[in-house]
């Protein structure tokens, strides 16, 4: 068996292409690094290096195995924080979202000491590695997954409502749609998952001044007249900063609702089953008033 720092050294190589920027990188001797090179050369029994005066580069060979040397190691890194990760939910479950709705529902539900969130929001194509990594328990994502390992079970809508200061003229309709909302600026949280793509997308020439975090937007909320956006879970959990100037709109539009679903391992079933109900019986009852 291929000593791993071997693989290490010949992926560094790649890498910095040459033999001192890799013995600085690892913290190793140059002459070590030597040593290595052409141990993998005689483990391998081929050529790795083509050698020309004092210096070396990798051949086409060196470059397949500098290739494999690089993915082992990301599967041992891979491995060896998954088998963590298993370790560390024994007894709780941690739950990650890529929408901050869910994730705001879900806390307001759940005992701190029994579940754990992630706050950092998941990208829709990092749910599966994340759920078989074991860096989370339970992920809600916008699609439904089914396969031999994952299973997922729908929680139900989120919708958005637009919250207009009284002296704009829109702020006396009983509802508008995303094109009437066009050529407006509004103040919006930086981290707001697929309902980014959708606002963007959806209304003509806005302009959005994204926030890092919900006490900033709510200042100055607090202090200007520029929209704000909320929805039927952030309404019904009154996180919003309601003491201003503004009305609360509905938005009209059939591109207005995101399905939100529970993903999760097979294995774990029985462990998270039970809170998830708990999370669609409180969806269940939020205001549906579109």
């Amino acid at each position: 068996m291929i000593d791993p720092q071997l693989w290490l050294e010949l992926a560094t190589f790649a890498k910095t292409g040459t033999l001192s920027k890799t013995a600085e990188e690892l913290h190793l001797t140059q002459p070590t690094v030597t040593r290595g090179m052409q141990k993998l050369d005689e483990l391998l029994a081929t050529p790795l290096f083509d050698r020309t005066g004092n210096r070396i580069k990798l051949n086409d060979t060196g470059k397949l195995a500098a290739d494999y040397a690089d993915k082992l190691l990301k599967e041992e890194a891979r491995a060896v924080s998954a088998i963590r990760n298993f370790g560390s939910q024994t007894g709780n479950f941690l739950l990650a979202s890529v929408a901050p709705g869910p994730l705001l529902l879900a806390k307001s539900l759940a005992n701190p000491s029994d579940i754990h969130f992630q706050d950092q929001l998941l990208a829709e194509e990092q749910i599966t590695e994340t759920l078989t990594d074991y860096q989370a328990t339970v992920a809600i994502g916008t699609r439904e997954i089914q396969t031999d390992q994952l299973e997922s079970i729908y929680l139900g809508k989120e919708w958005l409502f637009v919250n207009l200061d009284k002296f704009m003229p829109l702020a006396v309709r009983n509802s508008v749609s995303f094109k009437e909302l066009a050529n407006t600026s509004f103040l919006v949280l930086q981290d707001i998952g697929p309902w980014k793509q959708l606002a963007e997308g959806c209304i003509p020439n806005a302009h959005f001044l994204y926030q890092d975090d919900l006490s900033a937007l709510n200042e100055l909320s607090r202090y200007s007249n520029f929209p704000t956006f909320s929805s039927n879970i952030t309404d019904s959990l009154k996180i919003h900063d309601r003491d201003d100037q503004r009305l609360t709109i509905p938005i009209v539009d059939p591109k207005n609702q995101i399905d939100f679903y529970a993903i999760y391992l097979k294995e774990n079933r029985s462990r998270v089953r039970p809170f998830i109900r708990k999370m669609i019986d409180s969806w269940s009852k939020l205001d549906k008033t579109k």
